[in-house]
């Protein structure tokens, strides 16, 4: 959970070789068309703003490298704030 209304705190371990971590975010994980960018970081870790708080929200992410971009992360579910 974060520390402010409608926030959730992610964060994963750091993959060799990444600069970037892009972060999606979904009510919805089974539809794939439902996924949304929630932000790029060169942290592992991030704040996730303006969910609606009490409700869950799933996230998945991918780290971004010289190879490219990985394979999308196992999804999460969190309750935002």
């Amino acid at each position: 959970m974060g520390d402010q209304v409608g926030a959730v705190d992610l964060g994963l371990n750091r993959v060799r070789g990444a600069g970037s971590y892009v972060f999606h975010t979904t009510r919805t994980p089974n539809a794939p068309e439902s996924w949304q960018h929630a932000l790029v970081s060169s942290k592992s870790s991030c704040t996730i703003t303006g969910l609606t708080s009490g409700q869950h929200c799933w996230f998945r992410v991918a780290a971004v490298g010289a190879a490219g971009q990985s394979p999308w992360s196992d999804n999460a579910a969190q309750q935002a704030t």
